[in-house]
């Protein structure tokens, strides 16, 4: 089952309006600021997946380093190189080896899916151990209501995720050259790059 965002009141100021997107300062499509008083939680690996996109796709004519990523997120790079070898295989990113080398976006930004990305670095929907194995059965299984909310929660935040491309996550891609990009000309001049 999909809901758009009319149905879950997202945005629009409804009684649930509150429940889906983190705040931190983010707004809508429409620019209007969104609270979140619910907490959800992605996986690490998901928000530096994220994250690596998000600083490609402010400057998609730029190959980039793991280490000049890292450096702008203040993180480590060991976990960098997991991720970027997981969104390799995933034909996300493209890496060219040599002088002028780095990673890159493999498809443009406008194709490239965040509820998909999402879903693939999440891994298996299992809200509960009740979506796990046959072999770990609930005794309540059979007449359960939860496992049906839970689904229905999930297809909800997916469908959401679904509504939007990496594109329109860097529509301001001014702002976030100036938040990530602000130490990398140092940086680059310090290991040789030229731009």
């Amino acid at each position: 089952m999909q809901f758009n965002r009319h149905q879950l009141g997202i945005g629009r100021g409804g009684p649930r309006a509150n429940t889906v997107y983190p705040s931190a300062g983010t707004g809508d499509r429409s620019g209007r600021h969104l609270t979140c008083q619910a907490k959800m939680k992605l996986t690490t690996f998901t928000d530096y997946s994220l994250r690596v996109l998000i600083y490609l796709a402010t400057e998609p004519d730029r190959h980039v380093t793991i280490a000049e990523i890292a450096s702008s997120f203040r993180i480590s790079e060991n976990h960098l190189v997991k991720v970027v070898h997981f969104l390799g295989l995933g034909g996300w990113l493209a890496n060219s080896r040599g002088r002028g080398g780095g990673l890159s976006l493999a498809k443009a930004p406008r194709n490239i899916g965040i509820g998909a990305i999402v879903r693939q670095t999440e891994g298996a929907d299992q809200l509960a151990k009740c979506f796990g194995k046959p072999s770990d059965p609930c005794a309540i299984a059979r007449v359960c209501r939860l496992r049906t909310a839970l689904a229905e929660a999930a297809d909800a935040f997916y469908g959401v995720l679904d509504g939007y491309t990496l594109a329109d996550l860097v529509k301001n891609h001014d702002s976030l050259g100036k938040a990530l990009f602000v130490d990398q000309e140092y940086v680059r001049e310090r290991s040789g790059q030229l731009l």
